[in-house]
């Protein structure tokens, strides 16, 4: 498996964490560190590991991994995974923070997960592992959709998987630093 870290200039201080937990991590994965230059560098950079048809995991830049959740969703036999993560009121809008990952409900309704939810229909990047026999599907997508803008390429890429059957199988929690550090 080979693990992308996504990571641009914006918000270092949100950043510091992920690149302290990676430095233990590259001593059992390869890492491939993307720096996100231009507004669809996250799409090229996904394009770029579906190149290397094998399992790999995104680490976006300020998500706090462990070794033992890496190692966890290794070894999980889901085509997804990801880790559970907080976002926060600031980029909610809602009283108190939610999981990352929602599970649809209704046409154009959904909730967000909780602790009691195993899967996910639509899920964040923060922290995701795909298995490379979901290679093809998201080679797919790019070849229908093209490259975007990088904001809202995990709702893109869950609302893809959604629409083909597949759920992302959820994980342990991971912290979030985004909008938590200012």
């Amino acid at each position: 498996m080979i693990i992308l870290h996504a990571y641009s200039d914006k918000r270092p201080d949100n950043q510091i964490e992920t690149i302290q937990a990676l430095k233990e991590i590259e001593q059992h994965y390869k890492v491939v560190h993307i720096k996100m230059r231009e507004s669809n560098s996250y799409d090229y950079a996904l394009y770029f590991m579906l190149s290397l048809n094998e399992d790999f995991m995104i680490i976006e830049q300020d998500i706090v991994p462990t070794l033992q959740i890496i190692q966890e969703m290794e070894q999980c036999p889901e085509l997804i995974c990801v880790a559970r993560y907080n976002l926060y009121p600031v980029s909610t809008l809602l009283q108190t923070p939610v999981y990352a990952h929602r599970i649809v409900i209704g046409d154009d309704k959904y909730r967000w997960v909780d602790d009691n939810d195993k899967y996910a229909d639509l899920y964040g990047f923060g922290l995701v592992r795909f298995r490379k026999e979901v290679i093809p599907l998201l080679k797919e997508y790019f070849d229908k959709n093209g490259f975007k803008e990088w904001i809202n390429l995990d709702t893109r890429i869950s609302l893809w998987t959604y629409q083909h059957n597949l759920k992302a199988h959820l994980h342990g929690f991971v912290k979030h630093n985004h909008d938590l550090i200012r």
